[in-house]
């Protein structure tokens, strides 16, 4: 029984055997097995002068991360995380879903593919953006610096911004979570009917004098202590009222209410029946 039966035939053995060969081995078994199913992560180990000619008809998932110089990209690469990498890019695929700018990355980025859903733009990325796909579903950063464009993707879901301290664009109005980290300096825009989840991070303190109805989670974070609105969201399930907020919460809070989390600093009685809904958290 030769290797390449064993391996055509039995669900995991190509990953095991496959991690311990070099490149030029695992092309030859690639050619000896071609089946479509294989995932091939792209590292530092391997020379990126071989890129062009692995044969990645065979591979439906390609992950590229890496800190050398990328020259060509597989046609198929669906992710790509540049951990430390700091070079030019070179065109990217049409099919690429999520892309992971990482720690250093600040060059000029290239047209972003039409398909991707996910891009993380990392804690050093400080250029104007290319346009952004319509259909770009998650956008996150870390760069305190970023010049935003003037509008969002129309599909986008979740938009995380760890340091940020300019004004934020119009939301768009599918947005289901937002999370600020830490922002501050500028009101939040009006918040979309679609939002479920809003996270104010470490420095927010203007007031917020609407919650949509579709909220389900709410957390205040460290540093705001204005008064809620009366009346919250009928969906709201968790309420997180931060370090610094002590102001009386309305007797009409949601009836799907499951967790209020609070710190022994808050000097009010919390009113619901159930004591086990309140959680102490110290920050």
């Amino acid at each position: 029984m030769n290797l390449s039966y064993v391996i055509s035939n039995f669900e995991g053995v190509s990953h095991i055997v496959y991690d311990f060969l070099d490149d030029t081995s695992k092309m030859s078994l690639i050619r000896a097995t071609p089946r479509e199913n294989y995932d091939f992560v792209l590292e530092d180990k391997h020379n990126p002068e071989n890129y062009p000619n692995i044969p990645i008809k065979y591979f439906t998932n390609i992950k590229v991360s890496t800190s050398k110089m990328l020259r060509i990209l597989p046609y198929n690469t669906k992710i790509l995380e540049l951990g430390v990498y700091n070079y030019k890019l070179p065109k990217l695929p049409d099919g690429l879903q999520t892309l992971d700018l990482g720690e250093y990355y600040n060059l000029e980025l290239p047209k972003l593919p039409n398909g991707l859903l996910h891009l993380n733009l990392g804690w050093s990325y400080k250029k104007l953006l290319p346009d952004l796909p319509d259909g770009l579903q998650t956008l996150i950063s870390g760069s305190y610096k970023l010049p935003f464009p003037e509008k969002l993707p129309s599909g986008l879901l979740t938009l995380k911004l760890i340091y940020y301290y300019r004004k934020l664009p119009e939301l768009p109005t599918n947005l289901i979570t937002l999370s600020l980290g830490w922002y501050d300096g500028h009101y939040i825009p009006k918040l979309p009917e679609s939002l479920e989840n809003l996270y104010l991070g470490g420095y927010y303190s203007h007031p917020i004098n609407y919650l949509p109805n579709s909220l389900k989670k709410l957390d205040l974070g460290l540093h705001y202590n204005y008064h809620l609105p009366n009346i919250l969201p009928t969906s709201l399930q968790i309420l997180n009222l931060g370090n610094r907020y002590n102001h009386p919460l309305s007797d009409n809070l949601p009836d799907g209410l499951k967790k209020i989390i609070l710190t022994s600093e808050y000097s009010h009685t919390v009113p619901v029946k159930n004591s086990k809904l309140i959680v102490n958290n110290f920050y």
